[in-house]
């Protein structure tokens, strides 16, 4: 998909700037003129370092494609072609990497590839989308097919936001819990070496352990830093890893607390599944 940068003004004059992405030129300009405007001017902008999109993680946030699936299912029930109503979302939504995805599938629709493989190369669509999809194909009921989808979605959705809200208290205390402790260590613990130096007395091993330990944040900071950082670079790359992945899951199973809400979280979704391929 390119992307490309226009000035047209409709038949009262009224001046319009804009980008429009397509596949190519002669596409831009279709559309263009599918809207009633008048071209003045339609130039390919070209991707260069400093404006290309970058993406971190997943680009499309889940309440995204949550509203997504629902205001397409309410246009297909009401009726809306596919193709129509995928360019309609594709205008409405304000997610760039959302629209791009549906401007492309709406593309392949026009070619008269099935819906069901034209979602295939996006990968924010999951696979539970695309199989209900097929499915909703073959039988001929996508209305009905869509309004499961989305009620899935949203349930999923609301599962997902009561089991962060919940984590959300814990973990804020956790983490105020490793600042604090670090404060203490790099700058009150130092304090009293000197003081328990003088007084030449026989330390407990714990007592020793937190002064040994204050002295290595307070000397090797960077080291420290540097550690957590190659932690959450390797907690990355594992996640990206089948096997990694896993036991990620394996371990997020077993932690106290943030365990049983996160079986809990994954029961739900799984029963949900069922009644949505069986209901």
């Amino acid at each position: 998909m390119a992307q490309y940068t226009y000035r047209a003004k409709d038949r009262i004059g009224k001046m319009y700037r804009g980008k429009i992405e397509a596949s190519d030129k002669a596409v831009a300009m279709e559309e263009l003129k599918r809207r009633g405007v008048i071209i003045l001017s339609l130039e390919e902008k070209r991707n260069t370092f400093l404006n290309q999109e970058i993406y971190l993680g997943n680009p499309v946030k889940h309440v995204d494609f949550v509203i997504y699936c629902r205001q397409f299912a309410t246009l297909i029930r009401a009726g809306v072609p596919i193709v129509e109503a995928n360019r309609i979302l594709a205008e409405q939504t304000e997610n760039r990497a959302l629209k791009k995805a549906l401007m492309e599938i709406t593309i392949k629709l026009k070619k008269g590839i099935p819906f069901s493989q034209a979602v295939v190369e996006q990968k924010f669509f999951p696979p539970f989308f695309i199989n209900m999809i097929r499915a909703g194909e073959e039988s001929g009921k996508m209305d009905e097919t869509l309004e499961r989808i989305a009620y899935y979605f949203e349930k999923q959705h609301d599962t997902r936001e009561k089991v962060k809200s919940a984590m959300t208290y814990p973990v804020a205390v956790g983490l105020i819990a490793i600042i604090v402790v670090g404060f203490l260590l790099k700058f009150v613990v130092p304090r009293f070496v000197g003081m328990f130096e003088q007084m030449h007395a026989e330390l407990p091993a714990i007592t020793r352990f937190v002064l040994a330990l204050s002295q290595s944040v307070e000397r090797q900071w960077f080291l420290w830093l540097l550690g957590m950082a190659l932690i959450v670079l390797l907690f990355i790359a594992l996640k990206r890893t089948a096997q990694g992945s896993y036991w990620l899951d394996y371990l997020k199973l077993k932690i106290p607390v943030f365990g049983k809400l996160n079986q809990k979280g994954a029961i739900a979704q799984l029963t949900r599944t069922l009644a949505s391929l069986y209901g």
